[in-house]
């Protein structure tokens, strides 16, 4: 949370925000972890993954795309989640008529 919280305000900032404001960085700090809690619960969640793949096919319908899940946080240690998502993302990709 801490390099999020440094690329919204810069290295300094957030030093002399510390520094002046410790309860303002630990109220900061609090939004972003529950907000990083949320996206991981969001993306755990198999019905709203899919309804998000599939609004992000249709919205590429005619475009090039690549589909890349970055986040490995939300795997809590449960590998099984990553071959998982790579499922429904083919599942998804063939509905929508991306492959063959």
């Amino acid at each position: 949370m801490t390099g999020t919280l440094i690329d919204l305000v810069g290295l300094q900032e957030y030093m002399m925000f510390m520094y002046d404001n410790p309860q303002g960085v630990h109220r900061l700090m609090r939004f972003l972890t529950d907000d990083f809690l949320s996206l991981a619960r969001w993306a755990s969640d198999e019905d709203m993954l899919r309804r998000d793949l599939h609004e992000t096919l249709c919205a590429a319908r005619d475009c090039p795309l690549e589909i890349i899940m970055k986040d490995v946080h939300t795997l809590h240690n449960e590998p099984s989640r990553a071959a998982r998502w790579v499922e429904l993302a083919r599942m998804q990709m063939q509905r929508a008529g991306f492959t063959s």
